[in-house]
């Protein structure tokens, strides 16, 4: 019988991908990458281009794309599909042909995510519409930031409800995440609860300013760090005032959570919104130049 195998990667690499995960890969006819809720870590985006070879190595976390995953996987080139947002949302039948109970030609078909496949709705969402055409559906779990946070030192059963945080722009900056924050922090003395804030990616979304005159853009891909998510913590809290934190609030920061190169930092709030060095060096050169200008 046919099946649809939901598989996660994990966080670190290519190989972090379970043996049941990988048997699945290798049985199916059709494999895709689902690339715009978590990408693999190790690859520094480049932000001038948003073409489709550029958005290929962001997301897999390699210059050589998605055949770098086929050869670790031992599969035919050419076999991975990318699947952005677009593809998994409002092309779910092109995932799901001939996976039906029955169909005349039943293939095996994968979906490829990053970290664990059912810590995004979406997901549950594809498992749904699969269910109801009849086709079997197999999770095969991995590890994820939710359990992953762990190596932060902080308890993971000490851990409220999860928050998303957004890029703010000018017009739209969404802070129903302060809500939940407070609602976790407003527990009794020691039974006040961390806050996981999981931070916004962008790859392959459209210019809302070109959409507006009738242009379908996509803008570079781009990733929130704790700095800009600190900043934007701090500007809700101004203009909320409910004390669900302050710039003194402690708050750790991590990124590239199972790769070698992964980083944890404390800090206040205040601290992380003040900015890397590279970026406060950065600052003041622009601020220096805009002096001599004056001058």
């Amino acid at each position: 019988r046919s099946m649809l195998f939901l598989v996660g990667l994990g966080l670190g690499a290519p190989d972090d991908i379970t043996l049941k995960g990988l048997k699945a890969v290798q049985s199916s006819a059709r494999v895709y990458l689902e690339s715009y809720t978590a990408i693999l870590p190790g690859h520094v985006a480049d932000e001038s281009s948003s073409s489709s070879s550029s958005v290929e190595s962001v997301v897999t976390g390699s210059p050589s794309g998605l055949q770098a995953l086929c050869d670790a996987y031992s599969i035919p080139a050419n076999s991975i599909k990318l699947a952005d947002r677009e593809f998994v949302e409002q092309r779910s039948d092109e995932i799901l042909e001939n996976t039906e109970d029955g169909s005349d030609d039943e293939v095996n078909v994968t979906l490829l995510v990053v970290g664990d496949p059912l810590c995004a709705t979406t997901h549950v969402d594809l498992m749904l519409r699969a269910s109801e055409r009849g086709t079997k559906v197999s999770v095969v779990h991995n590890a994820s930031i939710v359990n992953a946070v762990g190596t932060c030192g902080l308890s993971v059963y000490r851990y409220g409800e999860a928050v998303s945080i957004v890029f703010f722009t000018d017009t739209w900056q969404p802070d129903s995440f302060y809500d939940k924050i407070l609602a976790n922090r407003q527990r009794h003395n020691s039974d006040a609860l961390h806050t996981l804030c999981l931070l916004d990616i962008q790859v392959k979304e459209y210019d809302p300013v070109a959409m507006s005159r009738g242009e379908f853009r996509r803008n570079p891909p781009r990733f929130m760090d704790v700095h800009r998510a600190a900043r934007q913590l701090l500007a809700v809290e101004k203009k909320r005032g409910q004390n669900a934190y302050g710039a003194d609030t402690l708050a750790v920061g991590l990124a590239r959570v199972g790769a070698n190169d992964q980083a944890v930092a404390v800090g206040t709030l205040e601290e992380f919104a003040r900015g890397s060095a590279q970026e406060r060096a950065a600052a003041a050169a622009r601020a220096a130049s805009e002096e001599d200008d004056d001058l």
